[in-house]
């Protein structure tokens, strides 16, 4: 794997173009159920199919063109998918991918979509990451999140799942030096070599901050 600071980049777009026509109708199936699914069980906010590729989908092209995904991986919090469902469609370097959701109707629609497109290298587990990390503790060579805390919530979840030399990896926004800054005086930073940024854009302020097990 690789990291160090991130260079800066503009807002970018889903490169739906840029994968193979398999590929290109898995995603398509995926965010046809994906949108019909909110409308009864509200998976994910309202926006349209376009929105949902280029706020939603883009994190996972953007994981894998900043990060070297490779080995087993764990997606904590993993909602309807986002971004490990995505993960599990477009790395190829990535064997096992271990969904980790504790909300029921999140875990049935995962399972469904699971079982509709074949993914035979993507499990659910239903629960939390501490119950996860109790049954596979230092297993995933990469662990992500979206959306489910600040950094040093994230960085408790992960702990139990990496391995010495695993990265956590989570999305933030324009708050992430503060949060960079209260995980950085918790004990449990410790554990973990200096948070870096692999991934920043301007127009938005999304960041990817990764963290290294030590």
């Amino acid at each position: 794997m690789h990291g160090g600071e991130g260079r800066t980049f503009v807002a970018e777009k889903f490169p739906l173009s840029r994968f193979d026509p398999g590929i290109r109708e898995q995603l398509n199936v995926y965010a046809e159920e994906l949108l019909k699914w909110s409308k009864t069980y509200n998976l994910i906010g309202p926006c349209t199919r376009e929105e949902l590729f280029d706020r939603h989908f883009l994190d996972g092209v953007l994981l894998l063109d900043h990060w070297i995904t490779r080995g087993k991986l764990a997606d904590v919090g993993s909602g309807a998918g986002l971004p490990g469902m995505v993960l599990a469609l477009l790395a190829d370097g990535v064997d096992e991918i271990c969904l980790i959701e504790s909300r029921k109707k999140k875990v049935r629609f995962l399972n469904h979509v699971v079982q509709l497109l074949g993914l035979e290298k993507v499990k659910v587990f239903h629960g939390t990451a501490k119950h996860a990390g109790e049954k596979w503790g230092g297993r995933f060579d990469t662990v992500v999140s979206r959306g489910i805390g600040d950094l040093l919530y994230g960085g408790r979840e992960a702990l139990s799942l990496l391995p010495p030399g695993g990265t956590y990896l989570t999305f933030k926004g324009f708050n992430h030096q503060q949060e960079i800054q209260n995980f950085s005086q918790d004990k449990i930073s410790s554990f973990f070599e200096v948070p870096r940024i692999v991934y920043a854009e301007t127009a938005t302020g999304n960041r990817i901050v990764a963290l290294t097990k030590k």
